[in-house]
């Protein structure tokens, strides 16, 4: 009665590629540790808190995914929902400074210079970047890391 011979080839092929996808794995763990380190410098403390807003977005909080920490970051979807809002900020800081800058003028008439100047500001949520309300996760994330990439650009030594 003749036996049938165990194939170990297939076993040992099997073997082999798993010791060579470790191999390859430890070879790309070593060099992610051999990267150099991208240095930042930061002159005044905008700079500052965008550059931590920058790295805090690639580390989800708790019970949020990766993307969804990627996308809440920098990219804002409702600007409108925050217009009204950010303009009365606005009114309230800068009031008194153009009232002292154009004491002939009437109350209304402040407003409108208020929200001219608001229409140009920083403060306004449709001047900051901002994505449609239906837009696809590829097109945010796009967006997003093209916001990084520029941020990285102006801030790297």
């Amino acid at each position: 009665p003749s036996r049938p011979v165990a194939k170990l080839a297939p076993t040992v092929a099997r073997g082999a590629e798993k010791k060579a996808a470790a191999k390859a794995q430890e070879q790309a763990v070593a060099e992610e540790q051999n990267r150099p380190v991208q240095q930042f410098q930061a002159r005044n403390i905008d700079d500052a808190l965008s550059l931590m807003e920058a790295v805090n977005e690639s580390v989800p909080e708790a019970g949020q995914s990766a993307s969804s920490a990627k996308k809440n970051a920098l990219i804002d979807r409702h600007p409108e929902r925050r217009f009204k809002a950010a303009l009365e900020a606005f009114k309230d800081a800068n009031y008194d400074l153009v009232k002292e800058e154009n004491p002939g003028l009437r109350k209304q008439q402040i407003e409108d210079l208020l929200f001219k100047m608001f229409k140009k500001a920083p403060e306004n949520p449709f001047n900051q970047v901002h994505a449609a309300h239906n837009a696809t996760q590829d097109t945010i994330s796009q967006m997003v890391e093209s916001e990084r990439q520029k941020l990285e650009s102006r801030l790297e030594i």
